[in-house]
């Protein structure tokens, strides 16, 4: 998103030489350095998040969980809209809810496994999205396919035991 907003703002200097032109030129810079401050600022919320998170861990599965309670929902829209505010309030800046099941397991496994609080941790955004990059990757150990691949069909247990070991590599739970 960076390099677009340089690009963007190199042609828009040289619309500055064309007369008419530099007026508008110089409200889509303006626009682009809001955007661009709007990011960085943004992704300094990720990362302060991330840091502080992982600073005080790694964490029981308990510690993790949306609620002690269990909890389960027919869908993730359930989980957000109905009852989020009701009963769990957003994930928090920086922070996004993750499913130690992927959701894209929905149509192996029915929706109130996946949609539990036993499945729905609360994680900092740059670790969920760590947690994505892990299941996406292509390794030897999955032959060449990338984890997420090697999942399909698995059972729950399978899968489950896939996110834990996932969530126990990156850091944020502790292996116990």
């Amino acid at each position: 998103m960076l390099l677009h907003h340089a690009a963007s703002l190199a042609v828009e200097a040289a619309g500055d030489a064309v007369p008419g032109l530099d007026v508008v030129a110089g409200a889509a810079t303006i626009a682009d350095f809001a955007a661009m401050a709007q990011e960085n600022a943004a992704l300094k919320r990720d990362a302060d998040a991330a840091i502080e998170f992982v600073q005080k861990g790694p964490y029981s599965l308990e510690q993790l969980r949306v609620s002690p309670d269990e909890k389960a929902f027919s869908s993730f829209s359930e989980f957000k809209k109905i009852d989020l505010g009701k009963y769990f309030g957003p994930a928090g800046d920086g922070y996004e809810y993750h499913h130690i099941v992927e959701q894209s397991a929905s149509g192996d496994i029915p929706e109130v496994e996946l949609q539990s609080t036993t499945n729905i941790v609360r994680i900092p955004r740059l670790l969920h999205e760590e947690i994505n990059g892990e299941y996406s990757r292509t390794l030897l150990e999955f032959d060449g396919s990338s984890r997420r691949a090697s999942l399909d069909g698995a059972s729950f247990e399978d899968k489950w035991n896939a996110g834990i070991s996932v969530l126990q590599k990156i850091g944020i739970l502790r292996g116990d």
